[in-house]
């Protein structure tokens, strides 16, 4: 089955005037390795002249009298917005009498689209938004399918996170599309938990004694948290780990090095090296 993909913002695609208004992309980005090993095919792929227009083509796919036509835009950001309103998509010939459903691929989230990403939206059959930290969703809007993909991984840990992972299935029939929403059956887990560290350590006393109970609080909370994770561990869970450093009528307890004292958890939590989220405010 052919993959064919688009950059996202994080992505590192370059483009750049040649002089022959072709576009140029970074071997760094890893799009652009999976294209070069045969893996995957971009669906971006314009044209570019900084003083005129990107122009782009589609990929198109053919079953019976059915064909799907599908336009794929990397992440665009504000400083190229001008750019893409003068953009051209190149239309494909299509025999006459056969059923032509558009749809359009971005790597921009639809949570707060810019106002020429959003006109474009309601040109096409079908639009398949990206974005990091997107919930996955589907709508149905001025006559046309939004779908937000949302997160099969976890990359960024947030409290936003959420367990169900999932990808959409569309189906292109000749009366109607249809989408289907199908959920991983493994994916990471996220877990959050708070340590009111002053139920551990009710004073400070010498900063050796101070670190060990420390990290015996922190040990025996994480591996109560993991308790309703289910086994084995694998993929290993992610975590966010609340300290409330905080004690009424004294100052804070004092913090510790977050990689520091998340070492000892490495076994058990995958983002072990930023689990541990300190809490110093008034309380």
């Amino acid at each position: 089955m052919p993959v064919f993909a688009i950059a996202g913002r994080c992505d590192r695609t370059v483009r750049e005037n040649n002089g022959k208004n072709a576009t140029k992309q970074s071997f760094e980005s890893p799009l652009a390795v999976l294209e070069i090993s045969g893996i995957a095919q971009s669906l971006d792929n314009p044209k570019l002249c900084l003083d005129e227009e990107w122009s782009y083509s589609p990929t198109v796919f053919k079953q019976g009298n059915l064909y799907v036509v599908i336009y794929g835009i990397s992440f665009i950001a504000k400083t190229y917005n001008s750019q893409l309103a003068k953009a051209k998509f190149v239309k494909p010939r299509i025999p006459a009498g056969a059923i032509y459903k558009t749809m359009l691929v971005l790597s921009n989230s639809m949570e707060k689209p810019s106002a020429i990403l959003k006109k474009l939206a309601n040109e096409f059959d079908v639009v398949v938004w990206g974005g990091e930290n997107a919930p996955s969703k589907v709508e149905k809007q001025n006559g046309s399918i939004e779908i937000s993909t949302g997160e099969t991984l976890l990359r960024y840990v947030h409290e936003g996170n959420k367990d169900r992972k999932e990808f959409q299935q569309i189906i292109f029939a000749a009366d109607q599309i249809q989408v289907k929403s199908h959920e991983l059956a493994s994916a990471r887990h996220l877990v959050i938990g708070t340590l009111v560290l002053h139920d551990y350590i009710p004073e400070f006393n010498d900063k050796e004694s101070y670190e060990e109970e420390f990290d015996n609080a922190i040990f025996e909370n994480t591996i109560s948290l993991l308790r309703d994770y289910p086994m084995p561990w694998s993929p290993m869970p992610a975590m966010i780990m609340k300290i409330d450093l905080r004690r009424p009528g004294q100052p804070p307890l004092e913090t510790i090095n977050p990689v520091q004292a998340g070492q000892q958890l490495s076994r058990y939590v995958w983002n072990w090296k930023s689990c541990l989220r300190y809490i110093t405010g008034e309380k």
